[in-house]
């Protein structure tokens, strides 16, 4: 009998949907249990449920101000772990200081949970060696396709790179982020009109129907397909050199319409001060627009910048 361990940093968005596949898959089988569900920093269901729903509301008012923002899906419901904890019987695990790489915690995992399988998602913590070597199995989801997408935001990178198609990786974890062997990988077309976050639901929605196979891979100790080629990494400083834009007369306003696609929010200086921006609009130079909100971009395009967190300026600036 294989013992799981899920570890995840959130229990609604994508990381909801992964859960829930997993738990069906995991019921489906008779030599494979769940153990228990770790996250390093857990919060009261009510947290969650009302920033959902106060969410629901948020994206609605979005899309009527900007029909161009409406999403292809709502954002699912969380998971109250601690009910089904109770439910099926799995132990809510909060490792000390929120570290999962603690020494207590995994001597607590080694002694008392005794698991042989992690699953990842979304956990967003790297496992020392020492924690590795406490399962037979590691197996992360990463929302990329790998070895082109490792580290953080694949989804938007891969948009920004204008790619035909984006997709998800269930892969063996290594000590080194991102590089282990490859299990199972999905695709889904990209189409213009789509955003990141629409494709990462879609993504984690289609993924979720590969944990049954995955699980049984592991299950026959299939290594995987080791990544040989060199692939490339994003970190965080590379989400910040593209989205915080100290001069953006500097950029051409394809460069700037091709950043806000990807990445939803640019961190944009104007006049000394700093806005997060969520659209701008071109105009034409015989409408002779102008105002504190408005340049040229590198290309001569006359650029205006006319939401911001996806509102008005002045809702947005009294919100703030």
């Amino acid at each position: 009998m294989h013992r799981v361990v899920i570890f995840t940093n959130n229990e609604s968005g994508v990381p909801a949907i992964l859960i829930r596949g997993a738990l069906e898959a995991l019921a489906s089988r008779v030599d494979v249990e769940l153990a228990a569900v770790c996250v390093p920093n857990p919060r009261a269901f009510a947290g969650p449920f009302c920033r959902h729903f106060i969410h629901r509301k948020l994206m609605y008012i979005e899309s009527l101000l900007d029909p161009a923002l409406k999403s292809r899906h709502l954002l699912p419901l969380p998971i109250n772990l601690n009910r089904l904890a109770r439910q099926f019987q799995f132990k809510m695990l909060v490792p000390p200081e929120g570290d999962i790489n603690h020494p207590r915690f995994i001597t607590r995992l080694r002694n008392e949970i005794q698991p042989t399988i992690a699953l990842s998602f979304y956990c967003l913590q790297k496992f020392s060696p020492d924690l590795l070597a406490i399962f037979s199995h590691a197996i992360n989801y990463h929302n990329g396709l790998l070895p082109m997408y490792r580290g953080l935001r694949a989804t938007a990178w891969s948009v920004y790179h204008g790619e035909q198609e984006t997709g998800f990786t269930f892969h063996r974890m290594s000590n080194s982020f991102d590089e282990g062997p490859i299990l199972v990988q999905g695709a889904l077309p990209v189409s213009p009109d789509q955003n990141a976050f629409d494709l990462d639901l879609e993504k984690a929605i289609k993924a979720a129907t590969y944990i049954p196979s995955v699980l049984r891979m592991v299950m026959d100790g299939d290594p995987g397909q080791p990544q040989l080629e060199k692939g490339s990494y994003f970190s965080k400083a590379d989400h910040l050199a593209l989205t915080k834009i100290y001069n953006p007369a500097a950029l051409s306003s394809v460069e700037l319409t091709r950043r806000l696609r990807a990445f939803a929010c640019l961190q944009i200086r104007i006049a000394d001060r700093w806005h997060e921006v969520t659209r701008i609009k071109q105009w034409s130079d015989q409408l002779g627009k102008n105002g504190r909100f408005c340049f040229r971009a590198s290309d001569g395009v006359l650029i205006e910048l006319v939401r911001f967190r996806h509102l008005p300026y002045t809702i947005y600036r009294f919100l703030a």
